[in-house]
């Protein structure tokens, strides 16, 4: 979870009732506050809060805007020269960790490490950045399938919210996944 930088995928399988939008996502009931969205351009699927919604959507990208414009969950997808895994994604680190670092940046990096989402392995940072005038931050996840890099930002646009809203980032999170066509349809997969 964003709070403790840990995440697997346990939350319960969402009972759908869907609508698919033009953009291919389907948006779908999962309990009283969070939705179920599954987006087909991108392969992926996952748990959010109801009250938010989805501000743009392309083949590679997908911006959900968290209750206040400048309050974002971005889902990236990357299609790497070579496969990722739990035992190479150290090397990857290595070119994440130069581009967060560059003094450019002007990133205050809190802290960074080693994440499993569900069963895929990855990275995260925890940063401060300037925004309009004062400072934001952001939990960013670098989450590998194969050569297959998504990549998850949260941010707040204003640091002292970042906690308010980490337990509706985990729900991502702890919910994301991409989709494969040869697993069995969400409803009959065993919790």
């Amino acid at each position: 979870m964003i709070g403790a930088q840990s995440a697997t995928r346990t939350a319960s399988e969402p009972s759908k009732s869907d609508h698919t939008d033009p953009a291919g996502t389907t948006a779908s009931t999962a309990g009283d506050d969070v939705a179920f969205h599954e987006d087909g351009q991108l392969g992926v699927e996952f748990n959010h809060p109801k009250t938010w919604r989805v501000v743009h959507s392309r083949a590679d990208l997908l911006v959900l805007e968290a209750g206040h414009a400048d309050d974002l969950v971005l889902v990236r997808k990357t299609i790497l020269h070579a496969e990722v895994n739990a035992t190479n994604v150290a090397d990857f680190r290595t070119v994440t960790d130069g581009i967060l670092g560059d003094p450019k940046a002007n990133l205050d990096v809190l802290d960074t490490g080693g994440i499993q989402v569900g069963d895929l392995p990855g990275v995260f940072y925890l940063y401060t950045f300037p925004f309009e005038s004062g400072r934001g931050m952001q939990a960013q996840y670098f989450v590998f399938k194969g050569r297959d890099l998504y990549t998850l930002v949260f941010q707040t646009g204003r640091a002292e919210r970042f906690a308010t809203l980490a337990p509706s980032f985990d729900i991502v999170l702890e919910t994301f996944g991409p989709t494969d066509a040869s697993e069995p349809p969400k409803e009959s997969r065993s919790k």
